[in-house]
């Protein structure tokens, strides 16, 4: 033990001795995280009327080098190219990925039962007339068409056609498309994501 004290005083002292920039030289990558999940211009020099050399996908990682202009822009490489980005699009942590957008709705069948949908696409919640109650989905907007299931209070959908008195409505956890009376749902928000960051993100 005493023969391993001074190697190990010896190894810190040299550790010291190493000069700060050759430490800082630690490679430093960074996620592109666009609000609305667009590609991040690399541009030619730190102004966004520099040409762009190309677009960073989402979620791809980039080595940054340094910063410019009060942080507002970072010179930074990705896959051979050498460039410049705007810092509010660059995380340290890896963003999520991409959401799904979710299905496409179905294609409205022709009949006289289907009279009067008009697209909906919302997001809405299972209210039965009574707490405990349950609402049948149905295959086709009539209450003389076979149940698909039942649904109970607070269990979420979503609605992409609709008409006075029936919905359109999927079903996010069974991937299942039917028909559900429109006042058993209350609505929830639109179906779909918020609008992104307005900025260098194209």
């Amino acid at each position: 033990m005493r023969k391993l004290f001074p190697f190990l005083a010896m190894m810190v002292l040299l550790v010291s001795m190493v000069p700060a920039h050759v430490l800082a030289e630690t490679p430093m990558y960074y996620y592109v995280k666009t609000g609305d999940y667009n590609p991040l211009n690399l541009r030619e020099s730190p102004s966004t009327d520099a040409a762009i050399l190309v677009k960073i996908p989402y979620g791809a990682r980039v080595e940054l080098l340094d910063f410019y202009a009060g942080s507002t822009w970072a010179n930074c490489t990705y896959k051979g190219y050498y460039g410049y980005v705007m810092t509010r699009y660059l995380s340290y942590d890896k963003p999520y990925p991409k959401p799904d957008p979710g299905p496409k709705p179905a294609p409205q069948p022709s009949g006289s039962l289907f009279v009067g949908f008009q697209p909906a696409y919302y997001s809405a919640i299972v209210r039965p007339s009574t707490p405990a109650g349950f609402v049948h989905m149905r295959w086709a907007p009539s209450k003389d068409q076979p149940i698909f299931q039942d649904y109970y209070a607070g269990q979420p959908l979503q609605v992409f056609y609709a008409n006075n008195t029936w919905c359109q409505v999927y079903d996010p956890n069974t991937h299942v498309f039917g028909y559900m009376m429109k006042e058993f749902l209350t609505y929830v928000g639109p179906i779909g994501f918020g609008e992104g960051m307005v900025g260098d993100a194209q």
